[in-house]
């Protein structure tokens, strides 16, 4: 009995300091901001948010098939809150944000995937260290009941958040988007699109 309460205690232990790596009691405050202009390059859905890691990486490796074209950011946009919102119903984009320099090759870009420019607007922003897909776990877990009472505390009604996958930058960043809305993006074929 002691034995089998001694290997309970350690690994116990183990897990809570795995959590702890994984930033269970980091901080999460959001900040107040101006966002920079940034192009995305996307796919609309509609269901499950779970689906996508699969549309980032479809995004990431059809652009490096494409001109080489290497990202290092990923990126979900999410238009509605799965408390109230069955999943069949959710409304959400994802893919790649595309750096400056790879701008002129938009056009070529387009015959896959959509490309849209969001412009610099109001955000409230946190951000949670990647320390690999443990992270992504913890980050939501972390992020959204802080995004949650930030939006309820100031009234704002239904607003998007958006994660942004910052691959060198070893953060998820996680963004409420004050102006950005659903119409101002169009999906790959007719909408909506389900992604089995």
């Amino acid at each position: 009995m002691k034995l089998i309460l001694a290997i309970a205690g350690i690994l116990l232990a183990a897990l809570f300091t795995v959590l702890i790596h994984y930033g269970l009691f980091a901080d999460m405050t959001l900040t107040e901001k101006t966002s920079d202009p940034i192009y995305l390059v996307y796919e609309s859905h509609l269901g499950d948010y779970s689906k996508t890691p699969q549309v980032i990486n479809k995004v990431f490796f059809t652009l490096l098939m494409i001109d080489s074209i290497k990202t290092n950011r990923g990126f979900g946009i999410y238009f509605d809150n799965p408390e109230f919102t069955p999943k069949e119903k959710l409304r959400w984009v994802a893919g790649s944000i595309l750096e400056e320099k790879d701008s002129s090759l938009i056009p070529l870009i387009r015959e896959k995937f959509n490309v849209i420019r969001l412009e610099s607007e109001p955000i409230a922003e946190t951000t949670f260290e990647y320390k690999g897909r443990l992270s992504v776990i913890m980050g939501i877990y972390k992020a959204y009941p802080v995004i949650g009472t930030y939006i309820r505390e100031r009234e704002l009604g239904s607003l998007a958040t958006m994660e942004i996958y910052d691959q060198p930058g070893k953060v998820i960043r996680y963004r409420i988007l004050k102006s950005t809305r659903f119409e101002q993006f169009s999906p790959v074929n007719p909408w909506p699109t389900e992604l089995k």
